[in-house]
């Protein structure tokens, strides 16, 4: 930190540039030595407060990170890079630096399938709630981005908010949130029951929320139960049983989690 040439040559617009390329682009992956220089670019980035300081006040560099943010991530390894440099920037400046990213929040939940961007949503969500805006709204809009690619990503990201900070559970008592988990659950157990599956399970950890109750009347008379190993989870949530059950709970070829919905 007392080497003020270093400092000088690296706070230069296109150096500034140069190390972001080699971070959040694969511009240079034909590079022979690529894997390493990448490694240490994000390094400097990462390493020292002093140099981010100089990077958020270099116009290049904001640029180009929301540049990055603005569009299609090149790879998944670059998606890293990224988690990795805005951590250590929001840890640094007690998330002050999130207010300097327009559309965050939307980048993160279009790419939600991607395992670096989905950690760095859910430590956002808990660590830095508030400056975040974590809120309902923020949870309808992730929620109701749900598709056939991303619904397991989605399911992970909110079971690892309430897992590490149970006090954000009250932002999902939402009619219109929990109404559209009802409906994606139902319209999945028909045609893709591993989906289905997961949806009902998450459902489970929202049954003392004030709008659960007033949704779940809303689907329980009307909802089939489909034959597939949606089944079991389906029971649990909707809490009914016809004749049939009865005969699948005595069928020994019925499965222990099956039965053991039917008997609670």
């Amino acid at each position: 930190s007392s080497n003020q040439k270093l400092f000088s040559y690296l706070k230069k617009p296109d150096v500034i540039e140069e190390l972001v390329k080699w971070s959040l682009t694969e511009d240079y992956r034909d590079h022979p030595k690529y894997l390493k220089l990448v490694n240490s670019a994000v390094t400097v980035f990462t390493n020292s407060k002093l140099f981010q300081q100089i990077a958020l006040e270099n116009e290049t560099f904001l640029n180009m990170i929301q540049n990055f943010i603005n569009t299609t991530p090149q790879s998944s390894r670059v998606c890293g890079h990224f988690n990795r440099i805005i951590n250590s920037i929001i840890l640094g400046t007690k998330g002050d630096f999130i207010e300097k990213l327009n559309n965050l929040q939307s980048f993160l939940i279009n790419n939600i399938t991607d395992m670096a961007l989905k950690d760095l949503f859910v430590f956002l969500s808990t660590e830095f709630s508030e400056s975040f805006s974590f809120n309902t709204e923020l949870l309808i809009h992730l929620v109701k981005s749900i598709n056939y690619d991303n619904c397991l990503f989605v399911v992970s990201t909110i079971r690892e908010i309430i897992y590490i900070d149970t006090t954000l559970k009250k932002f999902f008592d939402s009619e219109e949130l929990i109404d559209h988990l009802f409906k994606i659950a139902i319209e999945t157990s028909k045609s893709r029951p591993l989906l289905a599956t997961e949806l009902f399970r998450l459902l489970k950890n929202f049954k003392e929320l004030s709008y659960y109750i007033h949704v779940l009347k809303k689907f329980v008379d009307t909802y089939e139960y489909q034959d597939n190993f949606s089944l079991p989870y389906a029971i649990s949530i909707f809490n009914k049983l016809t004749p049939e059950m009865f005969d699948l709970f005595f069928d020994p070829k019925s499965c222990t989690m099956l039965t053991e919905a039917i008997y609670e």
